[in-house]
């Protein structure tokens, strides 16, 4: 084989490192189940195996089903409820160096069976490296270029959809936080806050 010409000098730039897990969790519910919500000043990502979950972020409402992959960016407030029995799902977040895809805040990504089952084994050998018996650190730095890889290849690769529930109940939520919002400076109470929505 004769080569034409030889390059060189080709420097490799990440657009993110995974730096540190602030944790991996793998969550079952067998019966109905409610986090009331926090936020926190990393990126959180979970994917649904098994059931059905409503993820609240920012105001929105949405429907993950099997597949479903979505992020949450820092200091975005979110919270979730199942809303059937037997739901399970892989939850981890992380720190970083430089930039996560701005197109992983818009919504939700649906993976292909192969896709999920591939995020599910990245996530068991995160598990395996740092909460096993014994710490292997090359298996994790194994694992978090693998996570970011499969990070940056799906949200190159999937558009995001905005599976947001319509229900009165999602409504009426999406109405309280523009309420509390728009009087964020009047130290309301709760009953002032129900009585400007006309709810109990």
């Amino acid at each position: 084989m004769i080569l034409d010409g030889l390059f060189e000098n080709y420097p490799v730039e990440y657009p993110f490192g995974i730096t540190r897990f602030r944790f991996l969790y793998e969550h079952r519910w067998e019966e109905p189940y409610l986090f009331l919500g926090e936020r926190h000043n990393f990126w959180e990502f979970s994917c649904v195996l098994e059931g059905e979950v409503e993820a609240i972020q920012d105001g929105k409402i949405f429907l993950l089903k099997p597949g479903s992959f979505i992020g949450c960016a820092p200091m975005v407030f979110h919270s979730c409820r199942s809303t059937q029995k037997n739901c399970r799902l892989i939850n981890f977040s992380f720190e970083h160096t430089g930039a996560l895809p701005e197109k992983l805040k818009q919504g939700i990504f649906n993976l292909t069976p192969a896709e999920t089952e591939e995020l599910v084994h990245i996530f068991r050998q995160l598990c395996d490296a740092y909460t096993g018996p014994i710490q292997d650190q090359e298996l994790g730095a194994e694992g978090s270029y693998a996570m970011g890889a499969f990070i940056l290849r799906m949200s190159r690769n999937h558009n995001s959809y905005q599976h947001i529930k319509n229900s009165h109940s999602g409504v009426m939520y999406r109405k309280l936080v523009e309420s509390m919002r728009a009087a964020v400076y009047e130290n309301l109470t709760l009953a002032q806050i129900a009585e400007r929505n006309s709810i109990s």
